[in-house]
């Protein structure tokens, strides 16, 4: 990113009103129509992306409903230049460290008072070589006149008492300032942390000022003076899984410089922070902070009028959630952000955010989560933001969610109906998803939920994170109906199969394509291509399903019923070099060695597979694998690939507590996941892909006739290859475990072999002419690699010619190593040409 500047002179006139003015208030109203999205696209491509000033605009969001309280500088009459000095905002003695290292940098803040455009600002840390500083206003991390941000590297501290002399100088006058920066090294900041700032003494004791001047007023947190970002930082660059809480209150808004980069004003937390970077070289301080985070949650205003909660990730480009709700001015809200790790190394932490006003009790809900951007920092510090606003923050709270009890749901009973909890269990891991169904008796519906519950939306679907209380209310209403119609050559099954069902009921749709043919998807009351689907009848339903042509002849099914891979077929691909892969006569057997990892992550497809030409046309794939995954990051599946940069990774694998149904799409390189977080009793044996267009579906059987939904989706893919893969991953300091994929068979569904498995592996032995074949052993059946030996025997006048078919030569006795179902042919002629020459017996008298 390039650094956006206005004019100079309007810049240099607003800083210095901002430094040397005081502040006044006025009031306006936000009549603007909210304006179109910003374009965000899923993908994230480079790093010029990332770091583009105009990403994110943030046009959106609805219009604002309460008075805007504008910050103003009070008019005052030019004053005459000040003589050149260097203020410094927190102390000519300032320490960094003791709470342990929450970013990349120690900030040094201040002011450079009397700049002109001809000051010059530089430093020296412990008397080394002088280093060049920037001077404000550049409308974003300098934002008034004369604002410096030395960033000093916490790697180029020593222990104890360091040396920063300042140095400023406008071709003739010259100032000096010499502050002593006193460095804690190998503290870890406890993640069990509070912040009481009345009893704080300075904002630095308890905390790191990224950015901007920050005082402790009535026992609260404010900032000075409104600007681009203003930042505190609280933490460890090893933060992870926690709470914080926060009141939070909004005073006024900076809306006269709301233009690029600002782009309006905001106030929240961002998660994960790790310290500004450079976008140019030599750059101090940095301006980059779009890879630097894990998210970004908070209220935002823009420049169009409109205003809203947002949740934004990694990048800073891509809108993870939002909430239309709002926030008043000068009213004060409670502000909490939770940051979960995901079991899965490598794979975005979950972030949730709600507000509630002081007084209320706190919602069990969340305003937004999501799951955050694939390649942010796993862990890191948190930041307060307030963006040209002034804003009061009240004590901080910091909880570990380790220490938040497991929570529990209590139902309350109700009248005319109940409430079916999926899972229902005692208690919950914390993030845990749950399903709240109300299911009413005969002539009842749903009225509303109450407790920790509201609205009338049946399911509900949440994640828990703390005790909750549900209650359903119902009312009389009539029994829902459900009429299923066909578009094209199958059928559907319905289970069960009702004239009318209560409400809340699940009705099971399986659709049942004729042969030669796919189901397509859902349309009408239900969409997708769920297979099966579930439908809760909350109403009368009226659904279709679709079926299309298959494409019979590709891919190619292979029950594997041989002892070696057809290569003509298949293709071994073995990334990291050790992989091995072996048939046995009814499975291929792929094996990821331990130690390494095969993961398919960032750093690309590592997995050991075997893969086939594919159409790119209509297919299905089933597959069955006779192996388990019972070792945390253990892999198996189906890949379905357009080039190594761009394909889609369906799977079941273990995360250390559970076997998972995932699976993931790849866009040039950068995966997303597009079905988590479905966890298993077990180690399914089969997996179904089916495509239809850019319609995907993923299910599972434990049986093979039963199956189970794991999601669908919409994807734009051009195929050229399927396959097969094992794989295996580290966890923490435990290295990847061995992981063997024993897949029986790779079947397109349209086009099976029948019998699977049907030739048998062995010798199977016929004779041409007179004479016998014994073996040694002689066995019903035999295995890859056995050794029979073959021994022919000629009757009389008979002699051994020679064998052929799956064996060849003319010596009588033959050792045979059995490489698949075989044939050998065993041929006698007879002796003489084929005559046979009888002796005149002697009679005896």
């Amino acid at each position: 990113m390039k650094l956006h500047r206005t004019k100079w002179l309007l810049v240099l006139l607003f800083g210095l009103l901002a430094v040397l003015g005081r502040s006044s208030v006025s009031t306006s109203f936000a009549e603007a129509e909210a304006q179109p999205g910003d374009g965000d696209t899923g993908a994230i491509q480079a790093e010029e992306y990332f770091d583009s000033a105009e990403i994110p605009p943030l046009e959106n969001g609805q219009p604002y409903q309460f008075p805007i309280t504008s910050y103003r500088n009070i008019e005052a009459e030019p004053q005459s230049p000040t003589s050149l000095g260097i203020e410094v905002w927190y102390g000519t003695s300032q320490s960094f460290g003791q709470l342990g290292i929450p970013q990349t940098w120690a900030n040094i803040l201040g002011t450079v008072v009397g700049a002109t455009e001809n000051t010059t600002l530089s430093y020296k840390l412990n008397g080394g070589p002088a280093q060049p500083l920037s001077i404000g206003p550049d409308t974003q991390r300098l934002y008034n006149a004369g604002d410096f941000n030395i960033e000093l590297a916490f790697s180029d501290l020593l222990p104890g008492a360091n040396t920063v002399q300042i140095m400023a100088s406008d071709g003739g006058a010259q100032a000096n300032e010499s502050v002593t920066v006193n460095y804690t090294a190998g503290v870890t900041w406890p993640l069990n942390y509070s912040i009481h700032w009345a009893g704080a003494g300075s904002v630095t004791n308890v905390s790191q000022v990224v950015d901007g001047r920050w005082e402790i007023d009535s026992g609260e947190l404010r900032n000075v003076t409104p600007g681009y970002d203003r930042l505190v930082d609280i933490g460890d660059l090893g933060w992870t899984d926690y709470e914080v809480t926060v009141p939070v209150t909004v005073e006024s808004l900076n809306d006269t410089e709301w233009g690029p980069p600002s782009n309006g004003a905001g106030v929240g937390f961002i998660a994960g922070w790790q310290g500004h970077y450079q976008l140019d070289d030599n750059e101090q301080p940095g301006t980059g902070w779009r890879r630097a985070l894990g998210s970004l949650a908070w209220f935002r205003w823009n420049t169009s009028g409109g205003a809203n909660f947002q949740m934004r990730g990694y990048g800073g480009s891509t809108v993870l959630d939002t909430s239309d709700e709002q926030i008043a001015l000068n009213t004060t809200y409670m502000f909490k952000l939770s940051v979960q790790s995901s079991p899965i190394d490598g794979f975005p932490s979950t972030y949730r955010f709600k507000y509630w006003p002081v007084g209320d009790p706190e919602p069990a809900l969340w305003t937004m989560e999501s799951q955050g951007i694939v390649g942010e920092p796993e862990t890191g510090s948190l930041l307060l933001v307030a963006h040209q606003a002034i804003v009061r923050f009240g004590d901080v709270t910091v909880t570990p969610i380790s220490s938040i009890p497991a929570p529990k749901i209590k139902v309350q009973s109700s009248n005319n109906g109940h409430v079916v909890l999926t899972p229902d269990k005692p208690s919950y891991n914390y993030g845990e998803t749950v399903t709240a169904r109300a299911v009413g008796d005969s002539g009842y519906v749903l009225s509303n939920w109450s407790g920790s519950l509201s609205g009338d939306q049946n399911p509900m679907v949440f994640d828990i994170t703390q005790d909750m209380t549900i209650k359903a209310n119902f009312t009389a209403g009539a029994n829902p109906t459900l009429t299923v119609t066909v578009d094209g050559n199958g059928a559907v099954d319905v289970t069960p199969d009702k004239d009318e069902y209560q409400y809340g009921e699940i009705a099971v749709l399986t659709p049942k394509p004729n042969p030669g043919y796919l189901f397509a998807g859902w349309a009408g009351d239900l969409t997708g291509t769920n297979n099966p689907a579930e439908v809760v009848m909350t109403s009368n339903k009226v659904i279709s399903a679709s079926f299309v042509p298959a494409n019979t002849n590709s891919p190619v099914s292979d029950d594997f019923n041989s002892c070696t891979l057809n290569t003509d077929l298949w293709t071994f691909v073995n990334p990291v070099g050790d992989g091995t892969y072996s048939v046995n006569g009814e499975q291929l057997i792929l094996t990821a060695p331990g130690g390494l990892s095969h993961n398919i992550w960032l750093e690309g497809n590592r997995s050991v597979r075997v893969v086939q030409p594919t159409d790119n046309s209509n297919f299905e794939i089933v597959t069955k694998f006779d192996s388990v995954v019972s070792k945390r990051f253990q892999m198996q599946g189906i890949l379905v690939e357009q080039d190594n940069k761009n394909f889609l990774r369906f799977e079941i694998h273990h995360d250390g507590a559970s076997v998972q149904a995932y699976a993931a799409k790849f866009i040039d390189g950068v995966p997303e996941p597009v079905v988590s977080k479905i966890p298993l009793s077990s180690t399914p044996s089969w997996l179904r892909i089916t495509r239809t267009g850019d319609d995907w579906s993923f299910s599972y059987s434990f049986d093979g006739t039963e199956w189970f939904s794991a999601g669908s989706f919409v994807h734009e893919l051009t195929v050229t290859s399927t396959g097969v893969f094992s794989g295996n991953h580290s966890s923490g300091d435990v290295p990847p475990p061995e992981h063997q994929a024993v897949v029986d068979y790779f079947f397109n569904s349209t086009s099976p072999i029948e019998p699977e498995d049907g030739k048998t592996i062995g010798i199977n032995v016929s004779v041409q002419g007179e004479g016998t074949v014994t073996r040694n052993p002689d066995l019903p059946q035999y295995t890859c690699g056995d050794t029979v030996t073959l021994t022919a025997e000629p009757e009389t006048g008979w002699t051994f010619a020679g064998w052929s078919g799956d064996v060849t030569g003319t010596t009588p006795v033959k050792e045979v190593t059995i490489t698949g179902a075989m044939d050998a042919v065993a041929t006698f002629t007879p002796l003489n040409g084929g005559y046979k020459t009888y002796l005149p017996s002697v009679l005896s008298q």
